[in-house]
């Protein structure tokens, strides 16, 4: 009878350790990754900020993204380790998943013309070549005055070309401006002739307005 009490006793604080090591074992909670501003970069025309944000955009794992914007990095020798790393990552994932080449040409003028592509609307691009991952997308040509939008399906390691018009400006008005208020001092033009004046004869017979002229 004894010793089963002490089992029992065992069992009990045993228990509660259990239950502790449990705990100890949870997977940690990860803290969410920081969003990368890239719209942020771009507006601030600072190559070290657009830089830092391909290099981020890489880091996630997002190569399309900042193969757009990796170029900033070019002309930073504080950078150029990490950027040629960032190349060859891009590289990488361009040749695994067959990305195609894209060339953007704008016809007309492109005075203050803005070229982005839907998915990435936050870097505007130039005209040249680009290379996407197959997909569906949107070029777009944005203009102070409207946009052009080109719908493109790109297929898995091929080639496109993607012509832009931007919209034309809007056409000057041409309505002019009359000041009656203000007398020059010159003569008036002559005034338009009217149709020559038709003299009517009597409708009497001859016989009758002879008549008429012979009586007293």
């Amino acid at each position: 009878m004894r010793s089963l009490l002490v089992v029992g006793c065992i069992v009990l604080a045993a228990a509660p350790a259990a239950a502790g090591g449990a705990r100890g074992r949870a997977k940690k909670v990860r803290p969410k990754a920081a969003a990368i501003d890239v719209a942020g970069a771009v507006a601030s025309g600072d190559a070290l900020r657009r830089c830092d944000a391909a290099l981020a955009l890489v880091g996630a794992g997002q190569a399309a993204h900042a193969s757009l914007l990796i170029g900033a990095c070019a002309e930073l020798p504080a950078r150029a380790d990490a950027a040629k790393r960032a190349r060859i990552a891009i590289a990488r994932q361009a040749a695994r998943e067959a990305w195609s080449t894209v060339d953007v040409d704008l016809i007309g003028d492109a005075t203050g013309v803005t070229v982005t592509i839907d998915r990435f609307a936050d870097v505007p691009i130039a005209a040249g070549a680009w290379q996407l991952p197959a997909g569906d997308y949107t070029i777009v040509a944005r203009a102070p005055h409207g946009e052009t939008r080109y719908p493109l399906t790109i297929a898995a390691n091929s080639r496109a070309l993607v012509r832009l018009t931007p919209p034309p400006p809007p056409a000057a008005p041409t309505a002019g401006v009359v000041d009656f208020g203000v007398d020059s001092g010159a003569p008036l033009d002559a005034p338009l002739a009217g149709p020559p004046v038709v003299k009517h004869g009597s409708i009497l017979p001859a016989r009758f307005r002879a008549g008429l002229t012979a009586r007293p």
